[in-house]
């Protein structure tokens, strides 16, 4: 990750584990997401 801040160091590694943890983003580039088709509609 690329961070342009003032803050510490050990401030900035506490954010990015903060985002990699909570990130919906992060969680389905890294775990995929199922899809499943329930069916078909023709209108």
């Amino acid at each position: 990750m690329y961070f342009k801040t003032n803050e510490s160091e050990e401030k900035t590694e506490k954010f990015a584990d903060f985002v990699e943890k909570t990130c919906p983003v992060t969680d389905t580039l890294v775990n995929g997401v199922d899809i499943v088709r329930t069916g078909i509609v023709i209108e």
